[in-house]
């Protein structure tokens, strides 16, 4: 479910030193916005923040892509495992009725 998408899906590994893979991120390509689409991690490094790590390293393959926007994926208010998302500013929400608006900081 995560590669079959009518755009390009590309794959992000993250490895350490040793060359141990400690997470990957699935992403979506499109001609103005890298998509999020799944990022998921060795449960025993997760002190490692290496969400965070994978939206920087994303950000600035859409920046050296020349690709204009940047989609984190669903944020659910309240998620714990969801709120370094939170970090990420200036930020735009897509509300329920289809339009996107500027986030206050902190989205909450």
């Amino acid at each position: 479910f995560l590669y079959e998408s009518p755009v390009e899906t590309i794959e992000f590994t993250y490895r350490d030193a040793s060359h141990r893979l400690l997470a990957v991120g699935i992403c979506d390509v499109c001609a103005e916005s890298l998509s999020s689409v799944y990022f998921f991690f060795n449960p025993a490094d997760s002190s490692r923040g290496l969400g965070t790590f994978g939206a920087l390293r994303e950000i600035e393959w859409a920046q050296e892509s020349r690709i204009t926007f940047y989609y984190l994926g669903y944020w659910v208010k309240g998620s714990t495992t969801m709120d370094y998302k939170l970090s990420y500013q200036p930020a735009q929400l897509l509300f329920p009725d289809g339009v996107w608006r500027e986030s206050d900081s902190g989205m909450g």
